[in-house]
């Protein structure tokens, strides 16, 4: 029985996170433009969409070459839906200056990062990175933290959540590109979703926002 198999987000995440950091996906770039052909690959892998591959929409946004939506539902019973949303484009890599050309390989990365902080005085700040980095819990790479491990939080949730096999409700994924610059992906979205929907036969009952924010001074 699937249910029985133990799930481990963390791991999971970890690695879908990892795969959709390799992609490099600036907004405004061919990278960008690439990258819903990738995912759909990749959520392609998990048995309910090789079953149900109609469950996942490429949707055209905008630019030339043409940046896209991806938008994937795992069925339940009943249409009400609660959507996971997210966005895969990331800033640029320039501010990496000369480990850009690592700014997608997390692991050399965080190694090239190590060397260079222990290898002269620190400020306050830079400090604060080389505990974060020594500890092992941060894991850098553009767009890591904003916001492919949070698709890739969705994705996996999407994952589990076709293993279960009384579903109630319907879970759906939007990633979009365009997010750092002007959101025209998710503007497209929001435009093709009613037929989207109606063709879906789902009623969006509520959102979750996978994007990740920073500590306002509360902790």
């Amino acid at each position: 029985h699937s249910m029985t198999r133990t799930w481990h987000p963390h791991d999971r995440v970890k690695e879908i996170s990892y795969r959709l950091v390799s992609w490099p996906s600036e907004s405004g770039t061919a990278g960008e433009a690439a990258f819903a052909d990738k995912l759909a690959d990749l959520l392609r892998e998990i048995p309910y969409f090789r079953d149900n591959p109609d469950d996942i929409a490429i949707l055209d946004s905008h630019s030339a070459p043409v940046a896209r939506n991806v938008v994937a539902v795992v069925r339940g019973r009943g249409r009400r839906a609660l959507v996971l949303g997210g966005h895969f484009d990331t800033v640029e890599t320039t501010n990496y200056l000369d480990l850009q050309h690592l700014a997608c390989r997390p692991d050399e990365l965080r190694e090239a990062l190590l060397a260079d902080l222990r290898s002269r005085p620190l400020s306050a700040a830079e400090a604060r990175a080389l505990e974060d980095l020594e500890s092992g819990d941060f894991v850098p790479g553009r767009g890591m933290l904003d916001m492919k491990s949070g698709v890739a939080a969705g994705i996996a949730t999407l994952e589990r959540f076709a293993e279960m096999p009384d579903r109630q409700g319907n879970l759906v994924l939007f990633a979009t590109p365009d997010e750092e610059r002007n959101s025209r992906g998710m503007r497209s979205l929001r435009d093709a979703l009613p037929a989207l929907m109606k063709h879906w036969n789902l009623d969006l009952v509520a959102g979750v926002n996978l994007d990740a924010t920073s500590d306002q001074g509360d902790g």
